[in-house]
């Protein structure tokens, strides 16, 4: 760990000074040399940067962070090679953001490009062309991005496209996750509202159209303090909260079509991650019904492909379940052979 905290502080200072390296994001020797000996020492010694908390705080303010992303390197381009295969996998382009990014990017069709959008753990977006690498559009929210983005498109107009950010923050301790929503205009990101809540927002948000109305759009908010709550995606407005899910959620909550009257049938299934591993099959109209696995559930549940009434989990302890969607009672179970108690 001490040696991870090193390599980072060691190109953290580089990046803050806007010192070029030699080899591109890779730390040289004599890169090493360009830096003061006292501030080698100290981090040898400490594994990290020795600075005041003060600055360390000041380092994570809102004009810093536009200043860090003002000065961000521009996209590299890597030419093809010669001697690779055409179906090979090639480097095209590399666009640096402010940490790392841990959600999966998305990718968007507008006016015959393709846009992916992708954020990171220093709350920066990023819109970039994905045949040119060109950097379209930069902006940040607040708190780190973990959980993988989500949208809804609308065949009318552009301003209807939406995207959804999952977000969270230790630094605001009532609110520590928060949800953001932004419309996709033209190639920029414009916010259009934000969500708080009381725990982490670690997974997906689940967007999906209202059956039987292309213009209701509703939004799935599941979080660490394991409460769901059901949004209008339109605007917000919150719709329903379901609360004591078993634990902490990390798993991304899925939508499920009941039988053929939709609307009255339609049902978040929730997985925790927590010891109790409790199942949720949250009803957005009517009633309810909660299991115990007894083991955490990191992965997103999945509709079985051979029964639409039944669902298959995946518990860390490592089993695999289908269980009936009507009550949760379970079909059949698979221990695999990395099981552990």
């Amino acid at each position: 760990m001490m040696a991870i905290n090193t390599c980072h502080s060691i190109l953290s200072y580089f990046r803050r000074k806007g010192i070029q390296l030699s080899n591109d994001q890779m730390v040289t020797p004599l890169d090493i040399m360009q830096l003061p000996m006292d501030f080698v020492i100290d981090i040898i010694k400490n594994g990290r940067d020795n600075l005041p908390p003060e600055k360390k705080k000041a380092k994570f303010t809102a004009s810093d962070d536009i200043l860090d992303l003002e000065a961000l390197p521009s996209t590299t381009m890597f030419k093809d090679s010669a001697t690779l295969d055409n179906t090979s996998l090639q480097k095209k382009w590399k666009v640096p953001m402010l940490m790392c990014v841990d959600s999966s990017p998305l990718v968007i069709r507008r006016d015959d490009v393709n846009i992916v959008i992708a954020g990171s753990q220093r709350g920066d977006l990023v819109c970039v062309d994905d045949i040119s690498g060109d950097v379209l559009h930069r902006s940040l929210v607040s708190g780190k991005i973990e959980g993988d983005l989500s949208y809804l498109q609308s065949d009318c107009t552009d301003t209807e496209t939406m995207i959804f950010i999952p977000t969270y923050s230790s630094v605001d301790r009532k609110h520590k996750g928060t949800a953001y929503a932004l419309h996709l205009k033209g190639t920029s990101l414009v916010p259009s509202w934000e969500h708080k809540c009381v725990g982490e927002i670690k997974n997906k948000l689940t967007a999906f159209i209202y059956p039987g109305s292309k213009l209701s759009k509703r939004l799935l908010c599941a979080t660490y303090d394991g409460s769901l709550t059901y949004l209008d995606a339109a605007n917000g407005r919150v719709l329903q909260v379901t609360e004591d899910l078993g634990g902490a959620v990390h798993a991304d909550p899925i939508l499920i079509h009941g039988s053929a009257d939709t609307t009255r049938n339609l049902f978040a299934l929730v997985a925790s991650c927590a010891w109790k591993g409790a199942v949720s099959c949250v009803s957005l109209a009517e009633s309810s019904w909660t299991i115990d696995l007894w083991t955490p559930v990191y992965s997103t549940p999945t509709l079985s492909p051979n029964s639409e009434s039944q669902v298959t989990l995946c518990g860390v302890d490592g089993s695999v379940r289908s269980i009936k969607l009507e009550d949760g009672v379970e079909v059949w179970r698979l221990d695999t052979e990395n099981r552990r108690w």
